[in-house]
């Protein structure tokens, strides 16, 4: 694929090289940049504005990185001039982000797919066949410990960092071992939106319990530890998400860098696999439930239990019935007060004013029900449309 860039994240330095080095997928234009205006080689053209990426030919998707709000705005106009969005997940997008692009997407019937580049890596690909093969037994339980540097003399972490890390470990827990779809946040220390530590818990009906955990060191690491009655199986790992071992019992295995570059780009051709296949396209209400999931642990601290989430993708009919019902009860109470000041000048009108009086009184509400028709001319979802379409073919 020929991609724009549009923004920089930190998380995507480990993989700059491998997008300008001239293989399948390689970075051609770039806008919005702030860390990695330097870093980019030559042959990559600088845009002075995001906006300049509308204009483009040749263009086959847009990797957007980062939260700053110009480059956002620029990737709904992108989506909604039908450019495939390719987005490395920022926990500072935000779910209403996602939701607007998901009524682009809706609307408009635009690719849109996250990059996680953990879900391909080698590393990752054999314990998911540890799981297969049952070598550990049945799943009591799985975790995620993290370590993260500090700035010195605040041993603290920015709640903000906390979010970016979990954003990216609930992709993997919910790759692992299904989808949660509660949880219960703990938060400790917490001064000026940073933190001393916090803990996540996360849980769902028939699926072992994951806990995530990150409190502030030196250096950074981070272990996912999966216990089975049998055996247990660890993944090791160090800054930017990167993967160093898999240890099961008492053996280890690693990787070398050109498995693991070889494996992002396969999840890159996946994408580009799905943008021409609306079937395909599955990842992207995932990535909007796990957006959803790590906002959530703000309102499980604040209440001080646990949270239930019930997923359920913003479309243009779920709009459209939420809207109508709101409109409804407004409705039923208008009809309703009117109807008490009719009775009440009851005796002050004559017979034939009070008859108009009765009808006017009823209706809002007669001309509420009659635009009820109107929802079934509400589109449905592209999810919806494409998975009809897959039964039909079968």
């Amino acid at each position: 694929m020929k991609l724009g860039l549009l923004g920089d994240h930190e998380q995507l330095r480990r993989w700059l090289p491998v997008l300008t080095n001239g293989r399948r997928h390689q970075i051609f234009w770039a806008a919005g940049l702030a860390e990695f205006a330097t870093e980019l080689p030559p042959q990559i053209e600088r845009l002075s504005e995001p906006a300049q990426l509308l204009e483009l030919n040749g263009i086959d998707a847009v990797l957007l990185c980062g939260s700053r709000e110009a480059n956002l705005q620029t990737a709904k106009q992108l989506a909604a001039q039908q450019i495939p969005l390719i987005i490395l997940p920022a926990v500072g997008q935000g779910s209403a982000f996602l939701y607007e692009l998901s009524l682009i997407r809706d609307d408009n019937h635009v690719p849109l797919s996250p990059l996680f580049p953990l879900r391909r890596h080698p590393l990752v690909n054999q314990f998911r066949e540890i799981l297969d093969e049952g070598t550990v037994g049945e799943t009591v339980e799985i975790t995620i410990q993290r370590r993260h540097p500090h700035a010195a003399g605040n041993p603290r972490i920015k709640i903000a960092e906390c979010n970016q890390h979990l954003l990216w470990d609930v992709d993997l827990f919910w790759q692992l071992c299904g989808k949660y779809g509660q949880v219960t946040a703990l938060r400790s220390g917490e001064l000026d939106s940073a933190v001393s530590m916090q803990s996540v818990t996360l849980s769902a009906s028939n699926l072992p319990e994951a806990i995530w955990s990150i409190v502030p060191a030196v250096e950074e690491s981070w272990e996912l530890t999966l216990r089975g009655n049998l055996q247990t199986v660890t993944l090791v790992g160090g800054a930017d998400h990167s993967l160093s071992e898999l240890k099961l019992g008492d053996s280890s295995e690693s990787v070398d860098e050109t498995e693991i570059e070889e494996a992002f780009l396969e999840e890159l051709d996946t994408i580009e696999a799905s943008f021409k296949d609306l079937r395909l396209q599955g990842d992207w209400p995932e990535f909007v439930h796990a957006m959803e999931l790590v906002e959530a642990t703000q309102q499980s601290i604040r209440r001080r239990r646990t949270v239930d989430l019930y997923f359920d993708m913003t479309s243009e009919r779920s709009q459209f019935k939420t809207q109508m019902a709101a409109l409804g009860c407004g409705v039923l109470m208008l009809t309703l007060f009117l109807l008490v000041v009719v009775l009440m000048l009851g005796q002050m009108l004559s017979p034939e004013a009070m008859k108009w009086a009765r009808i006017l009184a009823f209706a809002p509400l007669f001309i509420f029900l009659a635009l009820q028709i109107f929802i079934v001319l509400a589109r449905p979802s592209m999810s919806d449309s494409a998975s009809g379409s897959a039964s039909n073919e079968s």
